[in-house]
């Protein structure tokens, strides 16, 4: 439960920040203009790294034991986050901000005893120490740069440092190592909080203090994953946990320097420059770059325990695959959606078109939603075995909650009190249903099918819908993503089958309930009669039992 708090603090903590810091952010002077070379068109506040860094090291602070690597780890952030800041403000040339970097970097290595020692085709045995120390430097202070210059459009190094954190976080607990689980669900939950303000289009940019934080963290966590919390790892892993970045940094740099310029002058050539350059919105750049994220980072868990040379090549094969694609397409300039007028469209094409119009598959979608959620609910509670008193009570409250704050909006649409009403009884429900041995095996299977059905549903009605609809962007992906991965997480103990697979099903049914919501008309209550049908039910439940 400790992991849990933590990653909640750190996620509310920078939530509840960054709202403040950008009233501040124009008078302090820590604004993002646009100019040629960034994507954005108009200022953004970049305070994001700001509220990221404090919520982190408050929930470091509370749930973290005291030792010589986190007081380490503790003092380089806070470097980090001094010259960080600086440069959000100032903006510093590369050598100032490489000298930060320097200082923090000395202070894990010297202090926290943060080395890399292993490393590949050297069976097992140390390396020197005069070779692992500027080896370290150049791993860390690499990384931290390669993420840093990778922040170039709205959720991209958040969301890929999120990925690369939910391995180390895995890989961390199966190694019983909970300092490091535990450091890196902290993290992850400061980039959720950031990310709800980040996606496109951003109303905050997280700064150069953000994406050193994240860079050098990032890079410390998995240095220490494979030399000090599982040595059996390959020292080859960290190549699929920080892949992509390390590939695009070392594209961006080759370029540079085949062209006569300096490695450290900003240009337009990252990977998200190419994508945007080939005709891809910014949404799916993103999303194109995350889902290369995540086939490195999954490829990490499954080969944790491969071979050095299987690791390699593996990252090989991949770096190649992403060479030859803009090698291939700056040859034959291709570009992504090109104009196609309607009579050479395929009847296929064409077929598909008028499925995704707003009065077909659209409009259908909602109304298996919209309908089948509030029938779940209600036979969730008749059902789940009888209920505690203490839940028979929470219903209770949650009815005259609901019942008050609808007679005084009546007709209006659901605000935040109730939407936090509907959460906790679909948590009570999927909760109940989940653990009850009362419920009927055949029952159980079919909630499973329903689910599945549920969540393409959810999707197509979140893909397809117009006009006013609850928006799917990037950060939903990692969502979505920890809804299909959270399941098998009991296979390595790290949780209760039953509770894995209610988490996914309360995410799904979170979406599901947020369309509703958004498309709801003010004649239309099902979800709030079905909501005081089930909160009813559970609370007279056990009356009916005796």
């Amino acid at each position: 439960m400790s992991y849990f708090f933590a990653f909640m603090l750190a996620m509310f903590g920078t939530t509840a920040l960054i709202v403040p810091l950008m009233k501040w952010a124009e008078r302090l002077r820590f604004v993002d203009l646009p100019e040629e070379r960034k994507v954005h068109q108009v200022p953004v506040p970049r305070i994001g790294g700001i509220a990221m860094v404090v919520s982190t090291l408050v929930a470091f602070v509370i749930f973290l034991p005291i030792s010589q690597m986190f007081t380490a780890f503790l003092a380089a952030i806070a470097v980090l986050f001094v010259f960080g800041v600086w440069d959000d403000r100032a903006e510093l040339n590369h050598r100032v901000k490489f000298l930060g970097q320097i200082i923090a970097v000395s202070i894990v290595i010297f202090e926290g005893g943060v080395l890399i020692e292993r490393v590949p085709f050297h069976d097992f045995e140390p390396i020197p120490y005069y070779f692992s120390v500027p080896l370290t430097y150049f791993a860390l202070l690499g990384i931290t740069n390669a993420i840093n210059l990778s922040d170039g459009l709205d959720g991209l190094a958040g969301g890929t440092t999120l990925l690369s954190l939910a391995i180390v976080a895995a890989l961390g607990f199966i190694a019983h190592d909970p300092a490091l689980t535990m450091m890196s669900l902290v993290i992850m939950g400061s980039i959720f909080g950031f990310l709800r303000y980040n996606t496109h289009p951003a109303r905050v940019f997280m700064g150069d203090t953000g994406s050193q934080f994240l860079g050098f963290c990032a890079g410390v966590l998995v240095v220490w994953l494979t030399q000090k919390s599982n040595v059996a790892l390959s020292p080859a892993m960290p190549l699929l946990l920080l892949g992509f970045p390390i590939l695009d940094t070392f594209m961006v740099m080759a370029h540079r320097i085949r062209n006569g310029q300096s490695p450290f002058v900003a240009d337009k050539n990252h990977t998200h420059h190419k994508l945007l350059h080939l005709g891809f919105d910014h949404y799916e750049a993103v999303l194109i770059i995350y889902i290369a994220q995540a086939i490195l980072v999954s490829g990490a868990y499954v080969l944790r325990y491969q071979l050095d040379a299987i690791i390699i090549i593996a990252y090989g094969l991949f770096c190649a695959s992403v060479i030859a694609f803009f090698q291939i397409t700056n040859r034959t300039g291709w570009r992504v959606h090109q104009n196609v007028s309607s009579s050479e469209a395929s009847v296929v094409a064409r077929a598909a078109s008028w499925i995704v119009q707003e009065q077909h598959l659209p409009r259908w979608s909602f109304y298996v939603v919209a309908v089948t959620i509030p029938i779940y609910l209600f036979l969730g509670a008749m059902a789940s075995a009888s209920f505690t008193l203490d839940i028979e009570v929470l219903t209770l409250v949650l009815l005259l909650v609901l019942a008050f704050v609808y007679h005084l909006q009546k007709g209006q649409p659901f605000n935040m009190l109730e939407r936090a009403c509907t959460y906790i009884t679909c948590a009570i429900i999927v909760y109940f249903m989940q653990t009850s041995d009362v419920v009927h095996a055949d029952f159980k299977i079919l909630q499973y099918g329903y689910f599945v059905l549920l969540a393409a549903v959810v999707s197509l009605a979140m893909r397809f819908s117009k006009g006013q609809r609850f928006t799917l962007n990037t950060m939903d992906f990692l969502v979505i993503l920890l809804a299909v991965s959270v399941p098998n997480l009991h296979m390595r103990g790290m949780l209760d089958r039953d509770i894995s697979e209610g988490v996914a099903m309360l995410i799904v049914l979170f979406y599901g309930i947020e369309i509703i919501i958004m498309k709801l008309s003010s004649k239309s209550d099902i979800l709030r009669y079905a909501l005081y049908a089930t909160l009813g039910f559970i609370s007279i439940k056990g009356y009916l039992v005796l």
